[in-house]
Parts: C-alpha cells; sequence; structure tokens
C-alpha cells in the first residue's frame, strides 16, 4: 500500500502504517510522542479510531489512551479529551486513503441483537398472574413479578445501569423454575455457570486474531443474562473476584483488563452503551459474600423463593390441573410471559417512556425509606465479640443514592407492567419484599420484627429469642446489638424492668420504618404499603 500526505501535513511515509495506509498503534504512538499535538490531528486521530472500532485492536486503543495520560512520554494534553473524541466519533473519511473501508471495521455488527417478534396473540400482565397461580403459586407469581422488572428497564432510555434481580432460596425451592418462565423472551441470552472471565477473556493462550472472540459482554449488551446456577459467585474462594468482576460491568459502560501478557483488552464506552439485564438464582450467600459485596459495591437486588411446606399446596401443584405435565406447565406460562413482553415492546416501540416521581411523595419517601433498609441491613460489619461478650468494631454503611435508582426503576418498571407511565405506592409492594431479601439472612429475622407494625417497636431479650427462634438469650444479645450498629435500633442494657428483673431491650431507630408498611393497620395516618410476608 503506498502512503501519501496527509491533508493535515503529517507525512505518513514517516510513521507506520497497516494494510490499509492508516496509521497504526506504533504510528499513533511515534506521532505523538514527536509532537504531542499531532494526537488531536485527523489523520492521527483516524489511526485511533480504527484500533478502537475493530474489536480484535481496541485494547491496542487503550494502551495508547494509557500512554497518553501517564507520566513519561507522549505528553498529550487533556488526554481524556482526545479519548472523548475517539469513542464519540467513529466515522473514517476513506477517500483520504488509498483503500476502501474494510469489513472488519463494523465490530457492532458482530453480534446482531435478535429482533423482537411480534406477539401471536396479545397478552397483559394480568393474563401472566392468573395463569402463573394456575399452574404454580403464589411464591413464583412474586419471584416472577421481580424477574419482569428487568427486561422491561433495558426499554426505559433513561437507564443506563444493568438492572440485576438474584433470586435467593434453597434447593429445589423452585428458583430455576421460576427463571425458566422467563427463556421465551427473544432476548435472553443463556448459560448456566458464568465465570469472571468470560464477560472479557484475557487469556495468554489466545493470539492477537483470537483476542475478543470469546467475550461475553458485547454479546449480552441490550439483552438479558439468564444465570440459574450462581452460587458459586456467593460462596466459594473466589467471592471478592466474582464481586468486583460484577460490579465493575454493572454500570453499563462495559469493561477493560489489563495484563503484562496481552495489555489491555475489553470495552470502554458511554454510559448504557454495555448494558444488559441479569436475572439469575442462588443458594443464600455467605456471610463473607455479603461482605465483599459492601466493598466492591452491591449492584445486585435480591428476590426470596421460600419452600412450599404446605401439602395441599405441594400437591396441587405437582398432580393439579388434570394432570397436565410439569413441563407442559411451564411451557404454556413461558408462551404467556414472551407473547406479553413482545406486546409491551410493540407498543412502545422498545422504548418506554415513564413520568417523573415527585418530591414530597409518598412514592418517593417510601422509596427512600426501602432504600434505608437495604443500605443498613446489608452494611459490612466489622465487629468482634470483646471479652464481655457484647459486640465492638465499625461498620460500613453505603450510601443510598445508587440503591435509590435502582428501586425507583424496578418501581417504574413495575408500573409499565400494568401499562401506567407513573408509579403508584402498589407497585413499591414488589420493592419492599426485595428490601428484605437483599441482606444477610441472619440479620433479616430481625430486621422484619422491628419493622413488622403488629409488633410494636420495643422487644426484650427473650421476646427476641422466642419469636426467631434462636438457641440462647445469647444469640438474641448479638442480634439485638447488630442491629444496634446498623442504625436499625437502639441496644439498651438492662433497658426494662418487668417481674423477672431489668432486660436487655432493642426499640426500633426509625419509626417510619414501621409506618411505611401500616396501609392495612388501624394507624390513623396509615403508611403507604401493606406488610409484605405472611
Amino acid at each position: 500500500m503506498e502512503a501519501t500526505d496527509s491533508a493535515d501535513g503529517i507525512d505518513l511515509d514517516t510513521y507506520d502504517q497497516n494494510e490499509n495506509g492508516i496509521l497504526s498503534y506504533k504510528g499513533v504512538l511515534q506521532a505523538a510522542i514527536d509532537n504531542p499535538a499531532f494526537a488531536y490531528y485527523p489523520s492521527v486521530l483516524d489511526g485511533a479510531r480504527y484500533l478502537y472500532q475493530v474489536n480484535d485492536t481496541r485494547g491496542e486503543f487503550y494502551q495508547l489512551y494509557d500512554a497518553f495520560r501517564g507520566d513519561d512520554e507522549p505528553d498529550v494534553p487533556d488526554s481524556a479529551e482526545w479519548k472523548r473524541t475517539v469513542e464519540s466519533s467513529h466515522e473514517i473519511d476513506w477517500s483520504k486513503y488509498n483503500a476502501e473501508e474494510p469489513d472488519e471495521a463494523a465490530p457492532e455488527s458482530k453480534y446482531e441483537l435478535p429482533e423482537v417478534e411480534e406477539p401471536d396473540q396479545k397478552a397483559d400482565w394480568s393474563e401472566v398472574e392468573e395463569a402463573i397461580l394456575k399452574y404454580f403459586d403464589e411464591d413464583t407469581l412474586k419471584v416472577c413479578e421481580a424477574l419482569a422488572t428487568v427486561p422491561i428497564q433495558l426499554m426505559f432510555d433513561d437507564f443506563t445501569d444493568c438492572p440485576m434481580v438474584i433470586v435467593v432460596g434453597n434447593a429445589s425451592s423452585g428458583k430455576t423454575t421460576a427463571l425458566e418462565l422467563f427463556k421465551g423472551w427473544d432476548r435472553i441470552f443463556t448459560t448456566h455457570e458464568v465465570t469472571p472471565a468470560a464477560f472479557v477473556s484475557h487469556n495468554t493462550n489466545q493470539d492477537d486474531d483470537e483476542l475478543g472472540e470469546m467475550d461475553l459482554l458485547p454479546k449480552i449488551t441490550d439483552q438479558v443474562l439468564w444465570v440459574p446456577e450462581m452460587g458459586t459467585w456467593f460462596s466459594g474462594d473466589d467471592i471478592e473476584r466474582y464481586m468486583r468482576t460484577l460490579s465493575g460491568v454493572a454500570d453499563g459502560s462495559g469493561y477493560v483488563k489489563s495484563t503484562g501478557a496481552q495489555g489491555s483488552h475489553g470495552y470502554d464506552g458511554e454510559p448504557g452503551e454495555y448494558q444488559f439485564g441479569l436475572m439469575g438464582a442462588t443458594t443464600p450467600p455467605t456471610p463473607r459474600a455479603w461482605s465483599e459485596m459492601g466493598n466492591a459495591g452491591a449492584r445486585v437486588l435480591m428476590h426470596g423463593m421460600p419452600n412450599t411446606e404446605n401439602d395441599d399446596e405441594l400437591e396441587d401443584q405437582i398432580f393439579g390441573n388434570g394432570g397436565i405435565p410439569y413441563h407442559e406447565k411451564k411451557e404454556i406460562v413461558r408462551e404467556k410471559i414472551a407473547n406479553w413482553l413482545r406486546t409491551l415492546y410493540h407498543e412502545h416501540d422498545g422504548h418506554i417512556e415513564m413520568e417523573n416521581e415527585q418530591k414530597g411523595t409518598m412514592v418517593s419517601k417510601a422509596i427512600i425509606k426501602l432504600a434505608e433498609i437495604i443500605a443498613r441491613g446489608r452494611g459490612v460489619s466489622y465487629a468482634k465479640e470483646n471479652d464481655a461478650g457484647d459486640l465492638e468494631g465499625e461498620v460500613q454503611i453505603e450510601d443510598r443514592k445508587r440503591v435509590i435508582q435502582m428501586l425507583r426503576f424496578t418501581a417504574r418498571a413495575r408500573a409499565a407492567m400494568d401499562g401506567r407511565t407513573q408509579v403508584a405506592t402498589e407497585d413499591l409492594q414488589v420493592c419492599a419484599r426485595i428490601a428484605f431479601a437483599t441482606m444477610p439472612e441472619k440479620r433479616r429475622g430481625m430486621v422484619k420484627l422491628l419493622c413488622n407494625p403488629e409488633n410494636g417497636t420495643t422487644f426484650t431479650t427473650k421476646q427476641v429469642k422466642t419469636a426467631l427462634d434462636l438457641g440462647s438469650k445469647n444469640t438474641a444479645k448479638r442480634r439485638m446489638q447488630e442491629v444496634d450498629q446498623l442504625g436499625l435500633a437502639h441496644f439498651e442494657e438492662e433497658g426494662h424492668e418487668g417481674r423477672g428483673g431489668k432486660a436487655d431491650v432493642v426499640r426500633l431507630a426509625d419509626e417510619e420504618l414501621m409506618w411505611l408498611f401500616s396501609k392495612d393497620t388501624e394507624e390513623k395516618n396509615p403508611g403507604p404499603l401493606t406488610w409484605p410476608f405472611e
């Protein structure tokens, strides 16, 4: 390929080029070393744009950016602005070069987003509810209600984070069944297990041509990643790596990895450019998993799936509906959900617009209080027992802004499920169930005890032991002290005096957390929500 002088005066013969006559990684780097101002010249920007556009060389673009913002040469002015210039304008005027645009310079077409089919029969959410209750049960419906918010949030143009809902329950509790009901949706990307390395691969055995071929992130963009087995993410030896990866991809702007062997490789886009949804299932996370989630920045919401204890319910699920096989029941509901999502998608042309929530309303107040339950409930505790058996140590409580947004868009999705453009308080019931599920299992009972408007706000050690079915008063005391440290309650040693003498007590710190669920009580000014559990 014969090079030419560029229109901006740079002699292209001076610098290394690729086979298309455009500056290569080495060429762009050397030009910037010779004169940092060259980095902004059109021919040099074109070289960087080409690196950015082609999946196999995008890692080299990020290596350039790292070099430009480093302390050594080249000292490119405002390297962040240079990066934005390249990323925001991908077009290359190929008439300036002795080549036509190569086919490989269009990575965005490499993975085509599946088309959403027209529904076989239009459906609304009430029909989905009816089908789930007919063939399954109320618990499955509640889980499906939470899971359904994930694909809907991907239809909101003003939401750029990755919506993630994980179903938590014991083995064989029906978690996977609920997930399977969504497999008919056109934009479900199914994988039964996924590792942190899968999002952006960086295997030293891969050559430059192979790097990126196995990356999961560009394949799942604008789709829902469906993972029925996420137990390894929330238990085991690699929890920290799993949680940091999940946190890294959750803002929807991509993920870049760097190694000494392969350099930098990955995807670094604008907010929402690499947005995807996640619906998964796991057994209850270990205490360490909750700590690592807190340290990395928790980005998932959870919903519980309880065991079915009632014999009549079990018999009805397995043997009811005229003996219809279980797999046929799943297929009937799966088709109903697929048709409903397709109906919703095409009614809005894939872009659902919602009205903003107003300040000072029951909705805004409830979302803030539910976020407080999550933020404090899953706070990271470093407390240890002292010689007296009391808990001492620091507690790390996350800022509520992020989880407020997560709940806000979950509620919007729930409103959209009913065809509304404005969130109402009834849309927050699913958020309430999520709030209590998105905290360690051992804390959940104590927090529910404090927030239930039927219980009152003050409890002795004996009452806590009985209510939570704990083995000893010492265990009850530790639970009481823990919610005190989390800021959900006040623990008072010997704060209650009764017939049996003095007793330790715990009091709900913020009575609005109980008022929140007082809609069905005789409260004069009841809160917006009903208690979400039986």
